[in-house]
């Protein structure tokens, strides 16, 4: 933009008050101060509006792209639906045979038996008098 140096502008200040005179150049610098922010304003909108532009361009570009891929979908659908044979249905899921599930759960009843069992062997064997043993002999 412009370059202006505080020498410059101290030089531009004089040469104006000695044109204008004191009495019209606060009018002028008032005025030209709205100008200026005038400028920047339309500056600021121009800007705006054509980046309003830009991403409204941008958007109907990725629409037409959607629209696009939209119809090529359909297109293969169409296709695919027309040449290929009607699917039968799935077949329903199977579930465990529910023997198993008892084979499971008796074992692990019979489980504690057996140390039950096992338990009262042992005690039999300690509970005969001295000399013997627990198995009848």
């Amino acid at each position: 933009m412009l370059d202006f140096s505080i020498s410059k502008l101290a030089v531009l200040s004089l040469l104006a008050l000695l044109v204008l005179g004191p009495e019209k150049l606060p009018k002028v610098a008032a005025q030209l101060g709205r100008w200026v922010g005038r400028a920047r304003v339309m500056a600021r909108n121009l800007r705006t509006q054509l980046e309003q532009e830009v991403s409204y361009d941008e958007l109907l570009k990725e629409k037409q792209k959607a629209e696009a891929a939209l119809r090529d979908a359909q297109q293969q659908a169409a296709t695919m639906h027309s040449t290929e044979p009607a699917t039968p249905p799935a077949p329903p899921p199977m579930t465990p045979p529910h023997a198993d599930h008892h084979s499971v759960s008796v074992e692990s009843h019979n489980a504690p038996e057996n140390n039950t069992v096992a338990k009262q062997t042992d005690n039999t064997a300690n509970n005969a008098p001295n000399g013997t043993t627990g198995t009848g002999a």
